[in-house]
């Protein structure tokens, strides 16, 4: 291979690696959810899809933990494991994730509160209430995204999002071997409910 090309990979998986670092349970980091009057703060586990706290100003706001792209930096630190890289920062990585996901299999939609001080202007990109109302723990996971801090998302958005649960599901699968032994209850349950919502799905 061109030595050239060995060094772009060398640097770019380094960067890569720094990256999804800088996205993993960023607790340190307090986002303002500008124009909907609430502040997020993530918890452990959760994935941001990108930690600058942007509001369309140009960038946009992607200050949350999506289903499809968390699962897809758990199968990320998985394979950077298997090559060398930090196998026991990844399992810890991988507990809270874990962790994370189980606490979102308690949300109840009934009882999220939709933002009291919103600004006139943005009051057109609230859910309906309807909408909320009818999200429980199981289907939690195709909501697409929710807040960071573990909160429904209130912001309308495309929904349902069949690719969370099925990357999920793979994810956590091919983590099983390697992941601690003391999260694989957690995971099974997860795994299982996936599957089950997925086969619902397609019948």
């Amino acid at each position: 291979m061109d030595d050239g090309l060995e060094a772009w990979i060398d640097r770019q998986t380094e960067a890569s690696r720094m990256r999804m670092a800088a996205a993993l349970s960023r607790t340190d980091l307090v986002h303002e959810r500008v124009g909907f009057g609430f502040e997020v703060r993530p918890k452990p586990g959760s994935v941001l899809a990108c930690p600058l706290s942007a509001h369309y100003d140009p960038d946009p706001d992607y200050f949350f933990h999506w289903f499809r792209d968390s699962a897809t930096v758990m199968e990320a630190l998985r394979i950077d494991a298997e090559a060398g890289g930090a196998l026991t920062a990844a399992r810890t990585a991988v507990s809270a994730f874990v962790r994370f996901n189980t606490d979102l299999s308690g949300i109840d939609g009934r009882t999220t509160a939709l933002p009291p001080d919103v600004e006139p202007a943005f009051r057109r990109y609230l859910r309906p209430r309807t909408e909320l109302d009818a999200v429980d723990g199981r289907t939690v996971v195709l909501e697409a995204r929710v807040e960071a801090d573990g909160r429904l998302d209130v912001t309308r958005w495309s929904r349902p999002q069949w690719d969370g649960p099925a990357l999920r599901v793979l994810a956590l699968s091919r983590w099983w071997d390697g992941a601690d032994p003391d999260d694989r209850p957690a995971m099974r349950r997860l795994i299982a409910s996936d599957l089950a919502l997925l086969a619902d799905g397609a019948a």
